[in-house]
């Protein structure tokens, strides 16, 4: 995931074309390859019953990750749709993409489904162990609208494209309005009770997640249904997509301080290193993506600016949770529970 969000910023990018174009087909590659990797591996898993989709889906722990795999899923899609044709060319990336992106909706549309139901029936929650992770169930059809708006332009005119469009800003409106209640759950959570050990810190920056895909969403939503639904909707929502798109843009930005603050005091007391560092790099990817495609529809130099920054960020986050990653993995104590000390 984290990686194909990289190659997605890096081709959204309104600068450096010439050079990042190639990195982002690089890592869509790379993202292919760990999707199968892990995909397969996570399949053989449940094959021998190890674990079982049930049970993850009734433990509040392990649920709200059930929306990573279809995260990741949709992610790959958009990446190939990007940057997959300058590999194994135009067409065969376009009908892979496609074949991802319809995979990744179904699985994300269960998710958003199961998830949020398993937990308002099944699952015993507090305020104190509400975490930002409950944010990721509904967020899958909100990746899966923005890979629909990259598919429009390569479907037939007509009803094809007009579904496919009117589809997008529907799963849009859904995982926005679920994501405004887990928010503000979230904001309760952290004023009462704190942020919590140092390997809770990560999941903070998740937030910037729903918050940068909404606004990546709506902007290509917007300018694929321009010339696809009847005048003056078209039009007029390329207008809302930007108008929805500044005020969250502000709000994400807003977001990021306070989670850029909070981790800044825990590394100052102690952030050991855990997968949950991957946290850094998806979220700071689509609020990368949303403003590069704010610095496209506005050609405002300060978008130009903060992309820049923020893709610079984002290329240090990814390579700290990598090398951590292979650390670990070489040490062999990469899925092993943080020691007692490590949690205070």
């Amino acid at each position: 995931m984290g990686t194909a969000a990289v190659a997605v910023a890096a081709a959204f990018l309104p600068v450096g074309a010439a050079v990042l174009d190639p990195v982002a087909s690089a890592l869509w590659a790379v993202s292919l390859l760990l999707l199968a990797t892990l995909g397969a591996a996570a399949v053989a898993s449940w094959h021998r019953g190890h674990r079982s989709l049930r049970a993850d889906a009734l433990d509040p722990e392990v649920a709200p990750f059930l929306a990573a795999p279809p995260i990741a899923i949709l992610t790959v899609a958009s990446s190939t749709a990007l940057s997959g044709g300058a590999i194994i060319g135009h067409r065969p990336a376009l009908v892979l993409a496609a074949a991802l992106w319809a995979l990744g909706t179904a699985a994300g549309f269960a998710v958003a489904v199961v998830v949020p139901a398993a937990k308002f029936t099944r699952h015993r929650l507090t305020t104190d162990t509400w975490l930002a992770t409950w944010v990721l169930p509904t967020v899958p059809p909100l990746v899966a609208a923005g890979g629909a708006a990259l598919l429009v332009p390569h479907l037939p005119p007509g009803q094809w494209q007009l579904t496919l469009v009117v589809a997008g800003w529907a799963m849009l409106g859904a995982t926005l309005l679920a994501t405004v209640v887990g928010i503000g759950m979230l904001w309760a959570r952290l004023a009462f009770h704190g942020v919590g050990d140092g390997h809770a810190v990560p999941t903070v920056w998740l937030v910037l997640g729903p918050l940068g895909q909404t606004v990546t969403a709506a902007a290509l939503l917007g300018t694929a249904g321009a010339d696809v639904l009847p005048a003056p909707y078209g039009v007029g929502l390329k207008t809302g997509a930007l108008a929805l798109g500044l005020p969250l843009w502000g709000f994400a930005l807003l977001w990021l301080a306070i989670a850029a603050t909070l981790t800044a005091d825990a590394a100052r007391r102690h952030l050991p290193f855990s997968l949950g560092w991957w946290g850094f790099v998806y979220p700071l990817g689509t609020l990368t993506m949303a403003t590069s495609l704010l610095a496209h529809s506005t050609g405002a130099v300060l978008f130009e600016g903060v992309a820049v920054a923020l893709f610079t960020a984002l290329v240090a986050a990814f390579a700290a949770a990598a090398a951590g990653t292979v650390h670990g993995a070489a040490r062999g104590d990469l899925l092993a529970p943080p020691a007692a000390a490590e949690m205070i």
